[in-house]
């Protein structure tokens, strides 16, 4: 009689800290660019508000000055973003008593972390008809839309840090062996990282265009 032999699962171990505090520390600083540029974006409103007959290259300057802070920290997200790639790497190449996580989660975290980014960048794009003088629009009327966007990306930052900080800290398993797929996804959150982050420079570079030719 032939004894049915069952494929037995890979075993669960606890997921590394180490393995996790990097990409952490990657996706807080794009989450906090967010925040920043948010708060800013706000500060500057205000201003505006109590200027009168501002002039475009006055507006376009500072919306450029103020852009150029979440730039910097997506700059700094993204080289982080190598550093945790380069360290999933190392720990596919040493066997270690941890495991890595899911690839998955950094997929979605760093959804997450990038909507204070996306909101601001909404926020900046309001802006835009104005400076180009487009017919019909004025920065008072779309400012309290612009607002919105800048206090959704400032409420929304310290929710995003807590649950990074969560999934950074909080123990759990996974199961053990050499995997790619969270190599294949740091990868895929670098590309956005950097894509971001070359939007923001693009951004940069056309709000002083319009500063300088106004």
């Amino acid at each position: 009689m032939i004894e049915n032999n069952p494929i037995i699962p890979p075993e669960r171990v606890r997921v590394s800290i180490f393995e996790r505090i990097v990409p952490f520390a990657s996706l807080a600083l794009a989450a906090i660019g967010g925040g920043a540029g948010g708060w800013l974006i706000i500060s500057l409103m205000n201003t505006l508000r109590q200027v009168e007959n501002i002039g475009i290259a006055a507006i376009a300057g500072g919306f450029a000055e103020y852009t150029i802070i979440p730039l910097m920290f997506l700059y700094a997200s993204a080289a982080l973003g190598v550093v945790a790639i380069c360290v999933a790497i190392g720990r596919l190449l040493i066997e270690t008593k941890t495991a890595s996580p899911s690839g998955i989660s950094y997929i979605v975290l760093a959804i997450l972390s990038l909507m204070p980014i996306v909101l601001v960048w909404q926020a900046g794009s309001l802006n835009l008809p104005v400076l180009y003088e487009t017919a019909g629009s004025n920065l008072g009327e779309l400012g309290t839309t612009i607002l919105q966007y800048s206090y959704a990306a400032l409420i929304a930052t310290p929710i995003i840090l807590v649950i990074l900080l969560a999934w950074s800290l909080i123990p759990f398993k996974s199961r053990s062996g050499r995997r790619f797929g969270p190599i294949i996804c740091l990868i895929l959150v670098e590309i956005m990282l950097v894509t971001a982050a070359v939007a923001f420079q693009l951004r940069v570079f056309e709000l002083y265009t319009i500063r300088n030719a106004s």
